[in-house]
């Protein structure tokens, strides 16, 4: 459950680093019921249902999300970043 969704989005990410080219990185947005997006700093899990995603909002602000994993809304984009800040990785903690 959990746990699966998890894998999957760590071996997507993997499969998405080992494609960028030297002058591009990955952001994963997940998003709120409301639309707003939060970039993803990590991801964590609690099984059997519940996804965690340490995230940062637009406005620069921490957001701790736990979320039901078929709630789980993401998406992975590549981009070419302009400062150190926006080429962060994806951390992964998983039982977290």
């Amino acid at each position: 459950m959990a746990d699966t969704l998890y894998d999957r989005i760590e071996q997507h990410v993997k499969d998405a680093e080992s494609d960028l080219a030297e002058d591009e990185a990955l952001a994963l947005y997940h998003f709120l019921p409301n639309g707003e997006a939060l970039r993803v700093e990590s991801v964590g899990y609690h099984n059997p249902y519940l996804m965690r995603f340490d995230c940062e909002d637009s406005g620069g602000n921490k957001c701790d999300v736990r979320v039901h994993f078929a709630s789980t809304h993401l998406v992975l984009r590549r981009f070419k970043p302009e400062t150190k800040k926006q080429r962060q990785a994806i951390g992964f903690v998983a039982n977290s």
